[in-house]
């Protein structure tokens, strides 16, 4: 009898189901959607990133603008008090360039057009910094921007020809070097 019973115990285990065995296939399927989850996530987080750093760089030069133009308005423009044409060529004199050394400057070459000085040719000298230009270079010059195109030194007219005065230069030169006004 207990050889009967041990067989009947035989019996009962061959009939347990066996786990299920899991598929490479599924697994493999599985990893790579959990993968590329994370791949997709990470993508998203640096555009998100991205996204916010732009957007504060955006506010920072909005207000930066903001803030640049309201400091203008407040101080007067550099254009504002530009030189006429007849006031420049009644204060500054023209004469003949020389290169044997009879030219107010040393300069060979106009700083507003770069070409070189012949001889003989129309120029002035800008008494104040004594830097010397073609006449008509100067002119044009002066009737947009009322400072020495090489020095910034302010240029103002008074009953004896250009002043030596230079009040508000710093502000000028600052905003010049700003980029205001260009």
């Amino acid at each position: 009898m207990p050889n009967h019973h041990h067989h009947h115990r035989h019996h009962v285990t061959g009939n347990l189901p066996s786990p299920p065995k899991r598929s490479p296939k599924l697994l493999s399927i599985f990893l790579k959607f959990i993968v590329m989850s994370l791949i997709l996530s990470l993508f998203l987080l640096f555009i998100g990133l991205a996204a916010i750093i732009l957007l504060h760089l955006l506010l920072a030069g909005s207000f930066l603008h903001r803030r640049r133009r309201r400091l203008l308005s407040r101080s007067p423009a550099p254009r504002a008090s530009t030189l006429s044409l007849p006031d420049i060529q009644n204060h500054l004199p023209p004469f003949a360039y020389s290169a044997a050394g009879e030219s107010p400057s040393a300069a060979d070459d106009c700083s507003i057009c770069l070409e070189g000085f012949n001889e003989g040719e129309i120029c002035r000298v800008i008494p104040v910094c004594d830097h010397v230009f073609h006449a008509r270079c100067v002119d044009r010059w002066l009737t947009k921007v009322p400072n020495c195109p090489i020095c910034r030194t302010r240029i103002r007219f008074g009953a004896g020809g250009a002043s030596d005065s230079v009040d508000g230069d710093d502000e000028i030169k600052f905003l010049w070097a700003m980029g205001v006004g260009r």
